[in-house]
């Protein structure tokens, strides 16, 4: 995990609102029921800030936000101390460039008529590069980063596995060079094996690059592994934020702990943990 850490904050986000606009017909009026509301934490450059919570927290509609797939209904999101909550409905292309994401799911965002080498190409063309030597240059470069050979590059999606397509779509998000990347579940449709693979891939290439995480996922170990912050998400509002360790080994909110006892304990070190958060309860409830 990266230590390198800025102390100022590269994104922050205040008293954020967001929701997904569900109305239909020309006749409705009334604006959608926030699905988050009051979500206020800052991410640092060289950070990887994680999101727990339970299908339905609210975790990804914030992510959702920050991307600018979701207007903001109210609050502020400052990226470098700008506020894109403000820009209506046109992101500038250098926002875009910055801030990239990774899906659960890649092999829904690689066409599988084109090669995956065309996946990585087209952010670098939407962006004004157009010279074939130079995206070939970063393209490679891209592949050599996520770990895959210049022999990948000439194949279709189908013929890779999960693994492989999600390092694509790394290589993608990562072709452009951003400061933070959006991970929305993206380990989570993976194998065990595989999982661990991406998460070394990500913190590595973390201490590389520099890249900011916002890591959102329903997997606490795996939060536990990779982030140096955790934030956890509960019926649409942010209830608990704290340094890794601390939140592991010492939760406040009931809710995180309900989500660390639903989580199983692999080793005895866990268990341990485990049976100390009991006893916390157990001495609370007794005063």
């Amino acid at each position: 995990m990266s230590s390198q850490i800025d102390e100022r904050p590269l994104l922050e986000v205040k008293d954020l609102a967001a929701a997904y606009d569900t109305r239909a017909g020309l006749l409705r009026t009334r604006p959608a029921a926030p699905v988050v509301e009051d979500v206020s934490f800052d991410i640092r450059p060289g950070e990887t800030l994680g999101f727990v919570g339970e299908s339905g927290s609210g975790k990804s509609t914030t992510g959702r936000a920050i991307l600018r797939l979701l207007p903001a209904l109210s609050g502020s999101i400052l990226f470098d101390g700008e506020d894109i909550a403000r820009w209506g409905r046109r992101t500038p292309l250098a926002y875009r460039r910055q801030v990239q994401a990774v899906f659960q799911d890649p092999s829904a965002s690689l066409n599988p008529r084109h090669l995956v080498s065309h996946a990585v190409e087209a952010p670098l063309r939407r962006h004004g590069v157009r010279d074939r030597r130079e995206l070939d240059r970063r393209t490679r470069h891209a592949f050599d980063l996520v770990g895959l050979s210049s022999d990948h590059l000439g194949r279709f999606p189908n013929e890779l596995s999960g693994g492989q397509q999600q390092r694509v779509a790394i290589a993608r998000a990562l072709v452009l060079e951003p400061r933070l990347v959006v991970c929305d579940e993206a380990v989570s449709a993976l194998d065990l094996s595989t999982q661990s693979q991406i998460i070394n891939l990500l913190m590595d290439l973390q201490e590389l690059t520099g890249v900011s995480y916002l890591f959102i996922a329903h997997d606490m170990g795996l939060v536990r592994r990779i982030a140096h912050r955790v934030g956890v998400m509960n019926q649409g509002r942010l209830v608990e934020l704290a340094d890794t360790e601390t939140l592991f080994t010492s939760p406040r909110d009931p809710y995180t702990r309900t989500l660390l006892e639903a989580t199983p304990a692999a080793t005895p070190a866990g268990r341990e943990e485990r049976r100390a958060l009991r006893a916390a309860e157990r001495k609370a409830a007794a005063r």
